[in-house]
């Protein structure tokens, strides 16, 4: 328990450089339902997570790449993230963000994330077009 605060790395098939595994995601939306079809990828020990959704009664078709550690050097950690999708009701759209971790000691660090998003339905997001900008305070014991 005392290397890494007892964290434990998911299951995935392969080694610890570059390793898969899947899983599935199912919630109603405006739309409808939607099915998300995850594929989480460690290549050369980076975390990617590349979606695939699809919904009805509504069309709602998309994809998604997310990189929760795309850039990393001393206590500072870049995430990125890109959505792209076709609804009946909002028709094509699109979303980026970039998220910022700078970690002061074990355990505190602050995080800053920024995002813009066309019209239409993705999870945790308004559903107009927006710019959205978090910030925070992490802890970790």
């Amino acid at each position: 328990m005392e290397q890494d605060y007892g964290l434990m790395k998911p299951r995935m098939f392969g080694d610890d450089v570059n390793a898969w595994i899947w899983g599935t995601q199912f919630h109603p939306s405006p739309l409808g339902y939607e099915l998300y079809f995850t594929n989480y990828l460690r290549l050369r020990q980076k975390l990617y997570a590349l979606y695939i959704r699809a919904g009805r009664p509504y069309k709602n078709t998309g994809v998604g790449l997310q990189v929760p550690g795309l850039v990393k050097a001393g206590k500072f950690t870049l995430g990125a993230a890109c959505d792209l999708w076709d609804q009946d009701m909002y028709g094509t759209g699109a979303a980026v963000s970039l998220d910022v971790k700078y970690q002061f000691r074990k355990g505190i660090g602050l995080l800053l994330k920024g995002s813009w998003k066309d019209d239409g339905y993705l999870i945790g997001q308004r559903v107009d077009q927006s710019v959205t900008i978090f910030a925070g305070v992490s802890y970790q014991y």
